[in-house]
């Protein structure tokens, strides 16, 4: 049974690149105890904005794939959406407020964990910071990891860290996109989402309890997500001079591949994107910026996961998005032409 072990740190401003938040430190472990400290992280020491740079660089990287979505409306959302929607959506973001918000997401983590067995748990952050005007709650769990070090008497034993390379949970709402959705009509809904968040495993494995605890959804936007992956595909190829007399073959393959997924229901992930682009490019291309051709694709792939274009690492094709590419239509008065193109 997991249970929690709480700590804050303290209060300060972090500030990178006209960028600022606020930090603060939890744990989740097996050890059956609660201990609470008084003060926030201090933001302004070093240490503690290099932790929040390299969690804040690396959410959404390789390894670390982003699945983007809203809360849950029904009964699976629980009392964290509210929580968290009520200290961006209201007027009180001070610190007491933002340390009440924690405390009520680690009791719902400790709740949820405790009916798995097998989370392992590790040390929650959490940080309400600006970027360019954008405000957002970002919640993430680090884990511990073991390394090795030399000793004054240059023996080596071991040294446990944090592992900052991969992230196990975490989640990041959008206070803006929250106030866009809540205004938009049911049908524009369909293709916003004001969330992101990650999970080793899943929503069924042992790391779940992490997002069904928060109410995150998968969201629906298949329609922007497939267009978005068709498009930007093409876009990759025609602006390498290397790729651009390839676009039109990688397009006409990914949404032959596109097809089929809708015919047989199935979810489309990056890493079949992926793999569909790596195959597509010639034997003698050299990638710009001296790295290899995995690495070109990956950045790429990155980007279609970033929140640019909000692409999920899973989703579903959209029929009405692939239709768009695969039929041809023209109308005038008296008469209306379609061409369907077959693979």
């Amino acid at each position: 049974m997991g249970s929690v072990d709480e700590r804050l740190g303290t209060r300060g401003e972090y500030v990178k690149q006209n960028n600022c938040a606020r930090v603060g430190k939890r744990k989740i472990t097996a050890n059956p105890r609660k201990v609470i400290a008084k003060e926030l992280l201090d933001s302004a020491d070093e240490v503690v904005q290099k932790l929040f740079s390299e969690i804040h660089d690396v959410y959404g990287k390789k390894y670390n794939n982003t699945q983007y979505g809203v809360f849950f409306e029904d009964e699976r959302r629980g009392d964290v959406p509210d929580m968290i929607e009520a200290y961006l959506g209201g007027g009180d973001r001070s610190d007491e407020a933002f340390i009440e918000l924690t405390k009520g997401v680690m009791g719902a983590l400790y709740n949820t964990a405790a009916g798995q067995g097998a989370s392992s748990g590790g040390y929650v952050v959490f940080t309400d910071y600006t970027v360019d005007a954008h405000s957002y709650f970002f919640v993430t769990m680090i884990k511990k990891t073991p390394g090795i070090t030399i000793n004054s008497g240059l023996r080596a034993e071991e040294l446990m860290h944090l592992d900052l390379k991969k992230l196990h949970q975490g989640a990041r709402i959008s206070a803006s996109r929250i106030a866009d959705y809540k205004d938009a009509g049911e049908e524009v809904k369909q293709e916003l989402n004001y969330l992101n968040f990650i999970a080793s495993g899943g929503r069924s494995g042992a790391s779940g309890y992490f997002i069904s605890a928060l109410g995150c959804s998968s969201g629906s936007a298949s329609l922007k997500a497939t267009r978005s992956v068709i498009n930007e595909t093409r876009r990759f190829f025609q602006q390498e001079p290397q790729l651009n007399r390839y676009k039109n073959i990688v397009k006409n393959e990914l949404v032959e591949f596109l097809a089929r997924k809708v015919e047989d229901q199935e979810s489309v992930s990056l890493t079949e994107i992926r793999h569909i682009i790596i195959s597509n490019v010639p034997a003698d291309f050299v990638a710009p910026e001296e790295c290899t051709l995995e690495e070109y694709v990956d950045g790429f792939i990155e980007r279609l996961n970033s929140e640019e274009f909000s692409i999920p690492y899973e989703f579903s094709a959209n029929a009405s998005a692939v239709k768009s590419f695969t039929h041809l239509k023209a109308e005038a008065d008296g008469w209306k032409l379609t061409l369907i193109r077959l693979f």
